[in-house]
């Protein structure tokens, strides 16, 4: 495995995580949004809308790398590199 594959499997993971990171935010604003605190409030649902579009981007982000990567391992074959140990 080359240092690229490495490198686009690590973004793929680290945008994962960004994922659930921003899953988190999404599912806190709606939270907070849908508790009213007065029965006259209507529902503000503008911090949920950002976070639930990040969470869509960066999944789709994360995704796009996984594919990249299992592309260049069936172009390539998965093979190990030759320990570089002398």
């Amino acid at each position: 495995m080359s240092a690229r594959d490495i490198r686009i499997l690590s973004g793929g993971w680290i945008f994962y995580l960004t994922t659930i990171i921003f899953a988190l935010a999404h599912i806190s604003a709606l939270t907070g949004a849908l508790i009213p605190t007065n029965m006259n409030d209507s529902l503000n649902l503008g911090s949920a809308r950002i976070f639930g579009l990040c969470q869509i981007v960066s999944f789709g982000i994360g995704t796009s790398f996984m594919i990249l990567f299992g592309f260049r391992v069936l172009r390539t074959g998965w093979r190990s590199q030759p320990s570089r140990e002398a």
